[in-house]
């Protein structure tokens, strides 16, 4: 059904829904996402910094404490899975709303965990890099236009510093959050877990 996440109501008539076709919501999955303006932080506006904040964050929010009190707290089960970036480990230039917002969602998944654990719920944050995505190519195409150098010379500087010299797919993505809302991950909770190949190793 078509949503706005940042609202309080439809995320509420959003929930209703799931409650009234299943009866239960056993996993959520806060995936919703809009990267904002590139603004050096003397250009950002309040305008750019609110939008992304309210999609990027409280979303995720909004949503997680409508699944909670609605069904996973009483059923004393439940998964929650929150979708950081790469960009919330060392930020990115031009992008300090985006960079805070997808930080602000692993400080949220430790919250969660601690808060949620006790009713046998679990929370994590998957934490992609450059995956190739549409959003990310035209991203490549604009930078190596502002750069004055082609697209596939940006790509390669783009990959340079990756282990593994490739970019992760939505493909690898989905499967690590399929993994992550199985019971063979019954006891990973409160975790930020890199999809990225090689590009941020934590530990």
């Amino acid at each position: 059904m078509r949503a706005d996440v940042t609202r309080e109501e439809d995320v509420s008539a959003m929930v209703d829904r799931a409650m009234e076709e299943f009866g239960q919501v056993d996993i959520l999955l806060n995936n919703a996402a809009a990267p904002g303006v590139d603004k050096y932080i003397w250009e950002q506006t309040l305008e750019n910094w609110n939008a992304t904040i309210a999609i990027d964050l409280t979303a995720a929010m909004l949503c997680s404490r409508e699944v909670l009190r609605r069904s996973m707290i009483e059923r004393k089960t439940g998964v929650i899975i929150n979708f950081s970036s790469g960009a919330s480990w060392k930020g990115m230039p031009r992008k300090s709303h985006y960079s805070v917002a997808k930080a602000g969602l692993r400080v949220l998944t430790k919250v969660i965990a601690m808060e949620a654990g006790p009713y046998g719920v679990r929370c994590n944050c998957v934490v992609p890099g450059v995956i190739d995505t549409e959003l990310y190519r035209n991203w490549v195409k604009r930078m190596a236009g502002e750069q004055g150098i082609s697209v596939d010379e940006m790509q390669a500087k783009n990959l340079a510093h990756l282990p593994l010299k490739t970019p992760s797919t939505p493909e690898d993505v989905a499967k690590f959050a399929l993994f992550l809302a199985s019971d063979d991950a019954r006891t990973i909770t409160g975790q930020s877990m890199n999809v990225d190949a090689g590009d941020v190793m934590v530990g």
